[in-house]
């Protein structure tokens, strides 16, 4: 049975025998969390009633079988799938639980639901069969922190104004397919945006912003992200030594690279980026778009 977390769960959690976290949500690349570990966020979080978090599990004579925890991304009409949990041999039970998901983000008004997991991973099918769309391939870069050349200081802060410059930015450096899975607008790209806590910077250009940064640290990690007008290739580099240089005191340092971020994988590598893990984001779209075809929605 698929129902919502509850209060009692906590006590089934501590016998709970699942795999690792299998969902990839930027801040759990290495998926190493425990169910039981993420209990505390997850009840605070899901039995808040701002609607910041939908947790569901599937169990049967007491035992939990399954956990699925969604998140608002940066708006509430786009969600994340980041915490997937399954005991063996539960793995069957994960259409239902992200079909209920869906279902209950559809109540809410929300027109996309993410999800990132491992390539190669057994459960691409299983959520295929829930709706989820892949959309884009995905490689992990890492650094090891020390001293790292300074870069001349072509950024400054982003501010509030800058946002619809940036979405110009995101819709001349990412293909039709994904925008059309992230957001054709500018509300519903602001909306699904990966919801970073850290500090973001904008290199401005002549007429318009020419490169993005987002730099956060989160323990022992650093982790950037660079977007930059495939028109301004020569910027590129520079801005990716900014970050390595900003988070040189990290022990590590990493970065996620689109299959189509082929200029910056090649950027990444040649200062020293070795590919340690690849993933696959997928969409479920709920919101029909009628110009779009591929939104067209499943029924919930």
């Amino acid at each position: 049975m698929v129902r919502p977390l509850q209060p009692l769960d906590l006590l089934a959690l501590v016998f709970f025998d699942g795999r690792a976290n299998q969902a990839r949500a930027w801040d759990c690349l290495d998926g190493e969390e425990r169910a039981l570990a993420m209990w505390p966020l997850l009840f605070r979080e899901t039995l808040q009633p701002r609607g910041l978090r939908h947790t569901l599990v599937s169990s049967r004579r007491g035992r939990i079988g399954t956990l699925v925890s969604a998140r608002r991304r940066s708006g509430p009409k786009a969600w994340e799938v980041d915490h997937l949990f399954l005991a063996p041999g539960q793995e069957g039970a994960l259409p239902d639980n992200l079909e209920g998901l869906s279902a209950e983000a559809v109540r809410l008004r929300t027109e996309r639901v993410f999800l990132r997991l491992p390539a190669g991973s057994d459960l691409l099918d299983l959520a295929r069969a829930a709706g989820f769309c892949p959309y884009r391939q995905e490689t992990l870069y890492q650094f090891s922190g020390g001293d790292r050349p300074t870069s001349p200081q072509l950024v400054r802060p982003k501010t509030p104004e800058d946002e619809q410059a940036l979405f110009h930015l995101y819709g001349a450096a990412t293909p039709s397919s994904v925008r059309v899975a992230e957001g054709m607008t500018l509300e519903e790209w602001v909306h699904s945006k990966e919801p970073w806590s850290c500090r973001e910077l904008v290199s401005p250009g002549e007429n318009c912003l020419v490169g993005w940064l987002r730099v956060t640290r989160r323990g022992k990690i650093g982790q950037f992200q660079a977007l930059v007008r495939p028109d301004q290739p020569d910027k590129l580099g520079v801005l990716v030594d900014h970050c390595l240089g900003a988070l040189r005191d990290q022990p590590t340092i990493i970065s996620l690279v689109a299959d189509y971020e082929i200029a910056l994988a090649s950027a990444l590598e040649a200062r020293g980026g070795r590919k340690t893990a690849e993933f696959v984001s997928l969409v479920r779209p709920l919101a029909a778009r009628v110009s779009q075809p591929g939104l067209m929605p499943q029924q919930a």
